[in-house]
């Protein structure tokens, strides 16, 4: 009876570590996989708290090699509340059910290229925004002065417990402005 008393506890503690480790629910995480580069982290930070104020350990920044496997994991295990993926990568990882719409934040006849990202709600017959495309003209690439090679995507994953707080910093990272 020993041995399995111990067996269950170390299988027991085991649970518990692993439901300790991951990202903090408080936190807000954005992801970026793609041609940002990895020293941009405090830049972006320091825009999007410019405009929304001290946001410190609530806001956690990521940004990653556009591996596909890696953005799979990201995405399947929840990790993130705002990603931004290169445009090619994104037509494979775009589906609408876990997006969340963007058009109280976005008028999307506004946004050259948005019709790619813009569904109809098959329950209310509207269109929605569902994510971004973000080029060369989009706010911080441009303030930040960074060079990208392919052209981005950007969403709020319908999983996020900060949508609003997510959309704002989108709209701070896109325009300039929440």
């Amino acid at each position: 009876m020993g041995k399995y008393s111990y067996l269950i506890a170390l299988v027991i503690t085991v649970l518990l570590l692993a439901g300790c480790g991951g990202n903090d629910e408080e936190a807000l995480s954005i992801y970026m996989f793609g041609d940002v580069p990895r020293d941009q982290e405090d830049s972006i930070r320091a825009l999007i708290e410019d405009e929304l104020g001290k946001l410190g350990e609530e806001l956690h920044i990521s940004i990653e090699s556009a591996q596909h496997e890696r953005i799979l994991v990201i995405l399947a295990a929840n990790e993130g509340d705002v990603y931004f993926i290169n445009e090619q990568q994104a037509q494979v990882f775009f589906d609408p059910v876990g997006l969340t719409p963007l058009d109280d934040r976005f008028e999307a006849a506004n946004i050259e290229g948005s019709e790619a990202y813009t569904v109809v709600n098959e329950a209310t017959g509207d269109e929605e925004l569902l994510a971004l495309p973000i080029n060369e003209d989009t706010y911080f690439i441009d303030e930040l002065q960074i060079n990208l090679a392919n052209d981005m995507v950007a969403f709020v994953d319908k999983r996020s417990e900060q949508i609003e707080l997510s959309k704002d910093i989108l709209k701070v990272l896109y325009e300039g402005r929440p």
